[in-house]
C-alpha cells in the first residue's frame, strides 16, 4: 500500500486541542458540566469532557468554589490563547488569594456576578499570562478599570 506523508506544522494546533482536552477532562473529573457551546462533538473540550465521563462515572472529586474558578479561568485563557501555568495557579491557590475586601476600593466584596462588588479574579498584568504573583482577587469595578 501507497502512503505519503504530509508534512504540516500542526505543533500549535496540538498543543491547544491537548489543553482544551485537559480542561474537558478536569471538568468530568469534578463532577462539572462545561459550557454547552464547548460541548459539540468536534470541541476538544467536549471530547476530554466525554472522555473522562467515561472513566470517572459518578467517582468525582468535590467542586468547590476554587475547582469552579480554577477551571473558568483556563477555559478563559483556552478561549483567548493566554498562557496559563498550571503548576502555579491551582485551586488551593487560587483558595489562598480569596480576599474579603478589594485591595483597590476597599469595599467589601460581595454580590451577584454582575454588581460592582463581586469578587473577580483578574490578572494584574493585562500582557502577562495566569500565573502566580500577576493574579489578585478584585471587586469588578476596580478589575474593569484596570482591563
Amino acid at each position: 500500500m501507497d502512503q505519503a506523508t504530509f508534512d504540516f506544522d500542526t505543533l500549535a494546533a496540538e498543543a491547544c486541542d491537548r489543553t482544551g482536552f485537559e480542561i474537558g477532562w478536569d471538568h468530568a473529573h469534578h463532577g462539572l458540566v462545561p459550557p454547552a457551546g464547548l460541548l459539540l462533538d468536534g470541541t476538544p473540550i467536549g471530547q476530554g469532557w466525554r472522555a473522562g465521563k467515561a472513566v470517572f462515572g459518578r467517582r468525582t472529586l468535590a467542586a468547590t468554589r476554587p475547582v469552579r474558578q480554577w477551571l473558568a479561568l483556563r477555559i478563559e485563557a483556552w478561549r483567548h490563547g493566554i498562557a496559563f501555568e498550571g503548576t502555579q495557579v491551582t485551586p488551593h491557590y487560587l483558595g489562598q488569594i480569596e480576599a474579603t475586601h478589594c485591595p483597590v476600593t476597599r469595599r467589601p466584596l460581595g454580590g451577584a456576578g454582575g454588581h460592582a462588588d463581586a469578587p473577580v479574579v483578574a490578572r494584574l498584568n493585562g500582557a502577562g499570562g495566569f500565573a502566580a504573583g500577576n493574579l489578585a482577587v478584585l471587586s469588578r469595578a476596580a478589575a474593569t478599570v484596570l482591563g
